[in-house]
């Protein structure tokens, strides 16, 4: 419950009768100055997941970086986030490893990591198969 950001104002605006008069507050996109640099999704896996993060929590995060819960996420949406990382990519990401590193450059390589240990456990003729599914997957999308 910490807040995730402060605007600093000279005085409170007060209504006449001398309380704090909160319509005359102004927003804090308001509020906040200075340049502010924006990370943006690095390639196409993280790209994927803003998406899913989009449509988890109903809105685009201004941020890469930002935690999954300073969002307004929890565990329940988490939960929905992971299961469509699993039905994607064919990879089990756990709840507690997502706990850890809420963001979408974090969950990133942790699916790559997942992936990279599917692929090593393979032998040659199951990686030459799934490098022509990947093909002609890629075919049909065009």
């Amino acid at each position: 419950m910490m807040p995730t950001s402060f605007a600093w104002l000279p005085e409170f605006p007060l209504t006449p009768n001398g309380k704090v008069d909160r319509r005359a507050l102004p927003a804090l996109a308001e509020a906040t100055s200075g340049p502010q640099t924006v990370a943006t999704p690095a390639n196409e896996l993280e790209g994927a997941l803003l998406e899913i993060w989009t449509e988890v929590l109903g809105r685009v995060p201004a941020d890469i970086n930002q935690s999954f819960f300073d969002l307004g996420g929890h565990s329940l949406l988490a939960m929905r986030v992971l299961t469509q990382v699993n039905d994607l990519y064919g990879v089990e990401i756990r709840l507690g490893t997502f706990l850890q590193g809420p963001t979408v450059p974090a969950l990133a390589i942790e699916i790559e990591q997942a992936l990279t240990e599917q692929i090593s456990r393979m032998d040659s003729e199951e990686v030459q198969k799934l490098i022509a599914e990947g093909d002609a997957q890629r075919v049909e999308a065009q």
